[in-house]
């Protein structure tokens, strides 16, 4: 059997289920609850990586500091992996929330972002004093001339839409010093706010509809234009760690097997998967039932 890669003590269960030199790649699972679902990703992890990585961080080791992205195509790949991050987080925080309610915020004149920033942040002050169980998940979006912007908010409960179109025209009002009218309707209107229900989906079939929809505002084009934080969020809403599990299978299939075998969702050979992605060696995939199983790791 092949040496391991350190001769210190590795920190206990944080090691590879077969870590050698011989055998490099392998299968691990990393599962994510969110709301009333999981998420499972499952990829083939570089073990020597892996096991550096716990290393330094078993040892006190700190990580390097990250550096600029040196060519075209470095920029367009962390560029890429950030927009996937983004929308990842949405969708697992608009889950988490259970939103059921997409609302879009308008304004009639053309602000910078940063600016339709602090409205929103007004806007959601006012809010909290009307409801103080108001929470959120907003992504802004430029409209087709990339100048003027709005905001896309996953919600939960029932909205009067009419109280909150009066808290929006304030709060635009309150920061841009736009005049303020008794009649907004029309053209005196500073904005606009829009609601939707996404069809007649109900509990987590209406989550999971809506938090695809909202993350796919984060876009490559966000990215690169605002590179600060891509979307906004109630502090209070927070997704649940994720666990891991180094796995025995030899390949993807097998290896979701083996995961929905141990949480005990195999029916007939058959796991109730509602979504797979394969982009290339690594697989996404998605279950929810009325009742989740206690995780077995």
């Amino acid at each position: 059997m092949a040496e391991p890669l350190f001769s210190l003590d590795p920190p206990p269960g944080t090691y590879p289920y077969r870590h050698t030199q011989d055998d490099r790649f392998q299968y691990r699972a990393k599962v994510q609850p969110a709301g009333e679902c999981l998420e499972f990703v499952v990829r083939a992890v570089d073990t020597r990586r892996a096991a550096e990585a716990d290393y330094r961080a078993w040892a006190g080791i700190p990580r390097g500091k990250r550096t600029e992205p040196e060519s075209d195509q470095d920029r367009d790949d962390s560029i890429r992996r950030s927009t996937e991050r983004a929308r990842r987080m949405v969708r697992l925080l608009s889950l988490e929330m259970g939103a059921d309610r997409l609302l879009t915020f308008t304004t009639r004149d053309t602000y910078a972002l940063d600016t339709l920033q602090v409205i929103w942040d007004r806007f959601c002050r006012m809010a909290r004093a009307f409801d103080p169980s108001f929470s959120y998940i907003a992504v802004p979006e430029p409209h087709a001339d990339k100048d003027h912007w709005h905001i896309h908010a996953a919600y939960k409960g029932w909205v009067n839409i009419n109280v909150v179109r009066r808290m929006w025209h304030a709060a635009i009002c309150s920061v841009t010093g736009r005049g303020k009218h008794s009649d907004t309707a029309g053209t005196r209107s500073p904005g606009n706010v829009d609601v939707q229900y996404r069809g007649k989906a109900s509990g987590i079939q209406k989550a999971r509809r809506i938090a695809g929809y909202i993350s796919k505002y984060i876009t490559k084009d966000l990215i690169e234009r605002f590179n600060k934080k891509r979307y906004w969020h109630t502090k209070g809403v927070k997704v649940p760690e994720a666990k891991r599990k180094w796995l025995e299978a030899d390949n993807l299939d097998e290896a979701m097997r083996e995961v929905m075998a141990s949480y005990g969702l195999l029916v007939d050979g058959q796991f109730p998967v509602c979504k797979v992605w394969k982009p290339g060696n690594l697989v996404f995939f998605w279950v929810h039932s009325d009742q989740l199983p206690a995780p077995p790791f």
